[in-house]
């Protein structure tokens, strides 16, 4: 590797972000277009962690691709879901109603724009976020998770389009200023 051009960021730099968080089944975690992680697989009670480098001096887009492949035996449908935590340039970002998202897999749906994970992209067509709860045990047992998601800060919700048994490839994005 050629190593002329190297940056050195100390430890507790505030453009040293950190992800902390889960897909139902399968997802990819971008900022500012730049894949940080993905496309995994986690579960339900499993927590990705991955550290991030981005600057602080512009907004920031936080965006996520998550598909859900749960169909039972008997042909039914199993709940999608996406939870995370995000702590980057002084801030934590959680999973909430403030998320924008939309589905693909319906009729006439398609992937967004390849610009749909930078600070411009309009999304005044997505859907607000729906909600399903928080990390704690309760909650996931509410949804059929059997167990309660570690490591992801409590204001963070279970994420998702209004459908989360329906539509099971879906992109949500978050803009920070």
């Amino acid at each position: 590797p050629n190593l002329d051009s190297l940056e050195v960021i100390p430890n507790g730099d505030a453009r040293i972000g950190q992800f902390i968080g889960t897909f139902d089944n399968s997802g990819t975690f971008y900022v500012n277009n730049q894949k940080v992680l993905g496309p995994g697989g986690t579960g339900w009670a499993t927590t990705s962690h991955h550290m991030f480098t981005e600057p602080c001096d512009v907004p920031s887009v936080y965006s996520l691709h998550v598909v859900d492949a749960e169909v039972s035996e008997d042909g039914s449908t199993g709940l999608g879901g996406v939870i995370a935590s995000i702590t980057h340039c002084g801030e934590v970002i959680t999973t909430s109603a403030k998320w924008k998202c939309i589905a693909t897999d319906i009729p006439a749906g398609s992937a967004p724009d390849a610009s749909w994970n930078e600070v411009g992209f309009d999304d005044g067509l997505w859907e607000t976020a729906t909600t399903y709860g928080h990390p704690d045990r309760a909650s996931a047992l509410a949804r059929g998770a059997g167990d309660f998601v570690p490591d992801i800060q409590y204001a963070a919700q279970w994420i998702w389009t209004s459908d989360a048994e329906g539509h099971d490839d879906i992109y949500c994005r978050y803009v920070s200023n």
